[in-house]
């Protein structure tokens, strides 16, 4: 079963928390961003 691990981490290597934790906040400003700026033309208040 594919649990999406790949995407992450496509080689087995160490990653410090502070990496992973930057890399998953930009990944949730490049989903969020977007998302808000629709909202937000849409007159509904953003969800980060």
């Amino acid at each position: 079963m594919d649990d999406g691990s790949h995407f992450w981490d496509p080689k087995p290597v160490y990653r410090p928390l502070t990496t992973s934790r930057l890399l998953a906040n930009s990944i949730a400003k490049l989903f969020f961003y977007p998302h808000n700026a629709l909202r937000s033309r849409l007159g509904l208040s953003p969800l980060v």
